[in-house]
């Protein structure tokens, strides 16, 4: 079984067992320093850890900020400019290519179009699903992306994630809009993907 540990602000591991009781014994922990594993629905003492048998899934670290809608909004922002430069320049030779090729306007614009969904989607799955756990815009505001537990996520969740974001604009924005008013800040395709999206 995996343990971390939430001490003066941070959270370390995983850790097995035996090196969780050696940290105890050398003072590299404490035994009122917060721990969780699997099973657990909530953080609770070293101590209890030690000596208790677990229940079910977890909430996030204990003093953990949440990002707001409005910071969200912003990143998203700086992301869309910073995401403009490529999209043109790559847009522009897949134009120059199909152009020399004899297609007509609304292919070229039709196969652009696709190239720069998948673009924007592996940007954001990609650079989550980093040792960053942001992209460039989050980053900047210093946010990131995490599961409830805190940790970095899979590119897997990071892409579904991101292709759920469809399902956020189709309900008339409401699905972004929930990270206003959400207690975890969660927008609907964050609690479809497990994930939050936190201050650092």
């Amino acid at each position: 079984m995996s343990y971390y540990i939430h001490r003066s602000g941070q959270q370390t591991g995983p850790f097995a067992e035996e090196q969780v009781r050696q940290m105890l014994a050398a003072g590299l922990a404490d035994s009122g320093d917060l721990c969780w594993h699997d099973g657990l629905t909530t953080w609770i003492s070293l101590s209890q850890a030690m000596g208790q048998t677990p229940p079910d899934p977890p909430p996030a670290p204990p003093q953990t900020q949440f990002a707001g809608f409005w910071l969200r909004a912003i990143a998203l922002v700086l992301d869309t400019f910073i995401l403009l430069v490529p999209g043109w320049g790559i847009g522009f030779v897949i134009g120059a290519m199909m152009g020399s090729q004899g297609a007509s306007k609304d292919d070229v614009v039709g196969v652009c179009y696709i190239v720069g969904i998948v673009i924007w989607w592996l940007y954001y799955a990609c650079m989550e699903s980093s040792s960053l756990q942001a992209t460039f815009g989050k980053l900047a505001l210093g946010i990131r992306v995490t599961d409830v537990t805190g940790r970095r996520i899979s590119f897997g969740r990071a892409a579904g994630r991101n292709l759920a974001k469809v399902i956020s604009g189709m309900l008339f924005g409401i699905g972004f809009m929930m990270a206003g008013f959400d207690a975890r800040k969660q927008a609907l395709h964050d609690g479809l993907a497990g994930c939050l999206v936190c201050r650092k």
